[in-house]
């Protein structure tokens, strides 16, 4: 934290006032997509605990939590997650809660995402007449969307799906 005063006023009615800014957040990291949240969420957690353990006014720590998600997410444009927030804000969710109500929803739709990229592997087959090097191309493809959101298909499935 970094503490400062200001004195406003002459000598005879002069007021200082201490200025208080939020705690530096320079441990932020960015969150990529919903995917890359499943990852980062871990670290986030620990830092943030750590960064915030000795903040006392309530108020303080829920801006402080809110800030420092909005920071991670806007380090790499990841539009998404700020909505989210704000909307979690709206609806009273505060401090480490906000978090715990995003990680929850994240995990939920990254399952869905998962589950959804398994199915499209696992359906792939050679249509009739089809080169084997386009059907090599397009199960490249599905394994790489597979990948994308964390699912990495094994060998094995690989083999039998074409």
């Amino acid at each position: 934290f970094s503490v400062s005063s200001v004195t406003i006023g002459d000598n005879e009615h002069s007021q200082e006032f201490v200025l208080r800014s939020f705690p530096k957040m320079d441990w932020v990291t960015s969150v990529k997509n919903v995917a890359h949240f499943q990852f980062w969420h871990v670290g986030y957690e620990m830092l943030a605990d750590f960064n915030f353990s000795d903040i006392e006014d309530e108020e303080r720590k829920n801006k402080s939590v809110k800030t420092s998600l909005v920071l991670a997410a806007q380090k790499s444009d990841f539009q998404q997650m700020v909505m989210d927030i704000q909307k979690l804000n709206q609806a009273e969710h505060r401090k480490f809660d906000l978090f715990t109500k995003l990680k929850r929803q994240y995990n939920k739709n990254v399952a869905v995402e998962k589950n959804a990229e398994r199915q499209k592997h696992r359906e792939l087959e050679r249509k009739q007449g089809e080169e084997l090097d386009d059907v090599v191309d397009r199960q490249g493809h599905q394994i790489f969307s597979c990948q994308r959101v964390g699912y990495d298909p094994p060998n094995t499935e690989k083999k039998e799906t074409i």
